[in-house]
């Protein structure tokens, strides 16, 4: 019985210190898109593109974002390059 009643409160420290930590109030989708504007160039990597990606240099070296959409947004031309998919 003592066994079970360790175990137990082990289970209930470790999670009241995995829970205990995070703040998650503070995160906003809001502040999440202004940190994700700030972080891309104007500058979009054309040779990283597919059917259904942007791939975008930062400023921060070394560090890209891919955007991902689930519908597709670029064909692929004669040369094999990905080019912006027109809406009819």
């Amino acid at each position: 019985m003592l066994r079970k009643n360790k175990s137990t409160l082990s289970f209930i420290l470790i999670v009241g210190m995995l829970f205990g930590q995070n703040n998650f109030s503070d995160i906003s989708v809001a502040s999440a898109r202004e940190m994700d504007q700030q972080m891309i160039k104007e500058e979009e990597i054309l040779e990283l593109r597919t059917e259904n990606t942007k791939t975008f240099r930062t400023s921060q070296s070394g560090v890209y974002v891919q955007k991902v959409f689930s519908d597709q947004v670029h064909y692929q031309g004669e040369g094999g390059q990905f080019i912006i998919l027109q809406p009819s």
